[in-house]
């Protein structure tokens, strides 16, 4: 069994000896290979791309499965990438791309979502790694994803090629809100360096139109493109005998949450209202089933749900794998997004909106820049709104809205039209760099 078949089917984080031995080499590479029909034009034909993303590659959550899309929609149109990424996650094989990753730090074998300072540290040997990349290899355009475009505008400005900017988030505001580096010059110098960036870009990519008009409001040069994403493929697949089991085990109407704990998301918000409405004397027969999160901010909710006397009626899964998220949104009554702030739109919703089950979100601009009340229950961040919300859709109410949600992925937010508008903008970028 060769190194790369070897590390494909283990368990265990490679090392950096497994995954360099002595060099930048890359952890998986598969031929170029394409569904696209045959007679197709192949517009990015003989261009190479180095994707630089920050992240865990590959991970089931938001821009890891951002940066896998990119990548295949630019391999079917011809093209050819490089992803670099962090010196961890799970093995994933994509048709045409290679993936490099960074050196391992001691010590450190995952990062958590948002900043800190693990990933200030992974960011350096990132950027190391992705100068001996540019130096040693050919390539026509840089895009970068969040951070990761800091680089790839110093490397563009080395080789004098293009680079896009990935605005996934306002990186500003997420310092600021997080609390990392609080009352630090560094904030101010981290914003500083965004804004550089963003208006010398050749090219921004944005996911939803809060982070169109922030690039707008920085005039920038480049051209923008705002870009939706679409449903996960998986979410499609459904395992009959998981659907059984969690019938099964959770009678009644079930409401289903899926995503990380992190406060922001609003979970705790949810179990008080599902609480609220779960002991009402309106004999509401329903189960509340929470998909995700790490063991601590399980135990975290498990606590809570115990307190307010609700934990009979409450399921807290862990993170599960991706193939499985189909089985339980196949399972769900009412879907629910709780989150509490945020401009950009999660990627759940729109699975959410592709399966046809009545949602119930918060009324805040994550949500509504893509849902309105015509395809969604919309409510307060607070518990009177989220529990009216969700007495609503045990009533049934919300399906001719669940309707709606999936009519508009059929007509907007679906992966083909994902693919060509990828295909555009490259070819775009690359026309105003000649």
């Amino acid at each position: 069994m060769t190194k790369v078949e070897r590390l494909a089917h283990s368990n265990e984080l490679p090392t950096s000896e497994e995954l360099f031995g002595g060099g930048l080499d890359p952890l998986l590479s598969t031929p170029l290979e394409t569904t696209a029909p045959k007679g197709t034009p192949k517009t990015l034909l003989g261009k190479r791309v180095l994707l630089i993303a920050p992240q865990p590659f590959f991970a089931n959550r938001g821009t890891p499965i951002n940066v896998r899309a990119i990548a295949e929609a630019v391999c079917l149109a011809g093209g050819e990438v490089d992803i670099l990424a962090y010196p961890f996650g799970e093995p994933v094989a994509i048709s045409g791309v290679k993936i490099y990753r960074s050196k391992g730090l001691p010590l450190v074998r995952s990062v958590g979502i948002g900043p800190s300072w693990q990933k200030v540290a992974l960011d350096s040997t990132l950027c190391l790694s992705a100068l001996r990349l540019a130096l040693t290899k050919r390539y026509d355009l840089f895009h970068g994803i969040e951070e990761g475009a800091f680089v790839a505008g110093f490397l563009a400005r080395l080789k004098r090629r293009p680079f896009i900017f990935d605005l996934d988030s306002n990186m500003g505001d997420q310092l600021r809100l997080s609390g990392f580096l609080a009352g630090s010059p560094l904030v101010s110098l981290f914003t500083s360096m965004e804004r550089y960036f963003l208006r010398r870009a050749t090219g921004i990519l944005t996911v939803c139109r809060s982070l169109t008009e922030f690039a707008e409001r920085e005039r920038v040069q480049g051209q923008i493109l705002q870009l939706e994403d679409f449903p996960i493929e998986s979410t499609h697949q459904i395992d009959e005998s998981l659907l059984r089991q969690v019938r099964s085990e959770l009678p009644g109407k079930r409401i289903v949450y899926t995503g990380n704990l992190e406060y922001y998301q609003g979970v705790e918000l949810l179990l008080r209202s599902f609480a609220a409405v779960r002991l009402s004397d309106q004999g509401f027969e329903a189960s509340l089933l929470i998909i995700g999160g790490k063991s601590g901010d399980v135990q975290r909710l498990r606590a809570l749900a115990k307190e307010l006397q609700v934990d009979e009626w409450v399921r807290l899964t862990g993170e599960r794998p991706g193939s499985e998220m189909g089985s339980y949104l196949a399972a769900a009554d009412v879907l629910v997004s709780p989150r509490l702030r945020g401009s950009n739109t999660p990627l759940k919703i729109y699975s959410y909106m592709a399966s046809g089950v009545p949602i119930v979100a918060t009324e805040i601009e994550s949500h509504t820049q893509v849902l309105s009340d015509q395809e969604a229950i919309l409510v307060s961040p607070d518990i009177e709104g989220m529990s009216e919300g969700l007495r609503v859709a045990l009533k049934g109410e919300g399906r001719e809205r669940a309707s709606n949600a999936r009519r508009l992925i059929d007509e907007r937010y679906n992966q083909a039209r994902f693919n060509r508008e990828i295909e555009r903008f490259y070819c775009s970028i690359l026309r105003r760099s000649i």
